[in-house]
């Protein structure tokens, strides 16, 4: 497989394993029988967002780092790459939280719906739960996403360079300036065009030879990703993902939201500074003399 396909694929595996995350955590992820006065039970419908309520944060995350990976060099890819890991870590985590303990992943909802509160008391007024297939996709979704981190972690190397060379053309005069009275002559790529022309100045009294450009063709690197905006924009996402890995850790979902934001804000941020000169390739060219 070429470096374009991989990078490609990878791109992909990223984009849809972020999705199918994001889908998995709007669906029903439990039924849960609760307890009620007597002998009643009520059924409760615990969707993703109650059972694991920090897994879009890290979906939306993963879908963010699929647009930092189109643009980003060789070094910034691995690094790109222990965060794909890590936030697929997370994903996985959540889903095989809720899949083992029902009871703890419905305990916001039990709460708000019969008002019993406490840990113990909510494991003990759950008298049944089924999981959905949800949870384990959404586990599924968390394996696939640490595997593409490994992957571009593999395979960064391979992947094509986020710009292409170019050739720059400078032409220089060989003398300060034409004889006056004379119409400068730029040389032609056919000699015998070039031939013609010489032939026509000597007829003229004109001496080709001040007339002459040269041309000089330099290889311009635009570099593998090096740039003030790409490490800017990796720097605010790393401590996007580490802060929102932390909190999603301490369920603490505001702050899981929160570096969300802060992720959006480091792409935004490499984005905007590409395009005013610190990106990849804003290599100038050398201008004649």
């Amino acid at each position: 497989m070429t470096g374009r396909r991989l990078k490609l694929a990878v791109i992909l595996l990223v984009l849809a394993s972020s999705a199918l995350a994001l889908l998995a955590w709007s669906q029903t992820w439990i039924s849960a029988g609760v307890l009620q006065s007597g002998t009643a039970t009520k059924t409760l419908e615990v969707t993703g967002s109650t059972a694991a309520p920090g897994l879009t944060a890290l979906a939306l995350a993963g879908l963010a780092l699929a647009g930092a990976l189109s643009i980003a060099g060789p070094v910034i890819r691995i690094v790109l790459g222990l965060l794909e890991i890590l936030v697929g870590f997370s994903v996985g985590l959540s889903a095989a939280l809720a899949i083992g303990d029902p009871a703890a992943a419905s305990a916001a909802l039990v709460t708000a719906a019969t008002g019993i509160a406490g840990k113990d008391s909510v494991t003990d007024g759950v008298v049944a739960s089924v999981s959905t297939p949800w949870p384990y996709l959404a586990l599924v979704a968390g394996i696939l996403m640490s595997a593409a981190g490994v992957l571009i972690w593999a395979t960064a190397r391979r992947w094509p360079r986020p710009g292409a060379r170019y050739q720059s053309v400078r032409f220089e005069a060989a003398d300060a300036a034409a004889p006056t009275g004379q119409t400068p002559a730029v040389s032609s790529a056919d000699p015998s065009s070039d031939a013609v022309d010489d032939w026509d100045g000597l007829t003229r009294g004109e001496d080709s030879t001040h007339k002459r450009r040269s041309m000089s063709f330099e290889s311009v690197d635009p570099g593998e990703g090096h740039s003030i905006a790409a490490w800017t924009a990796v720097t605010i996402m790393l401590v996007a993902v580490t802060i929102g890995t932390v909190a999603f850790f301490l369920a603490m979902v505001w702050l899981v939201w929160a570096s969300a934001a802060l992720l959006v804000v480091g792409v935004a941020t490499g984005w905007v500074l590409s395009k005013v000169g610190y990106g990849v390739g804003d290599v100038k060219p050398h201008e004649g003399h």
